[in-house]
């Protein structure tokens, strides 16, 4: 694992590179393949670090087998440099928040919610 210089944490797993960046307004680390070609082989989340590098393996074990399975070509890893687009993405405050329905088994959510924004 290694950071990026825009800052974000990248993985490597089978030659094939994540970049992970956090949603702080959803609590989720969202990780995406970078190094696969004009779009990305595989895509994945959590709301646990520890289980980051699981989900990535999961992910691109999964598109493997798929592609096995169909008889389809895996797109291989590419060299990859940060282009600007590649830069992390940061979430917009001025987003109107989510209204959730007045449900008391709801509070924790909206609590969750609220200090993450």
């Amino acid at each position: 694992m290694g950071l990026d210089d825009g800052g974000r944490l990248l993985m490597e797993y089978k030659g094939y590179v994540a970049a992970v960046e956090f949603d702080d307004s959803a609590n989720v680390l969202h990780g995406r393949v970078v190094n696969s070609g004009s779009y990305p082989i595989a895509n994945f989340e959590c709301t646990d670090v520890g289980a980051l590098r699981q989900e990535f393996e999961r992910s691109i074990d999964e598109y493997l087998t798929w592609c096995r399975e169909d008889n389809v070509v895996p797109k291989q890893p590419q060299p990859w440099t940060p282009t600007p687009s590649d830069r992390p993405r940061l979430a917009l405050k001025k987003h109107r928040p989510i209204a959730l329905p007045d449900r008391p088994h709801l509070d924790e959510l909206r609590k969750e919610l609220r200090g993450a924004a």
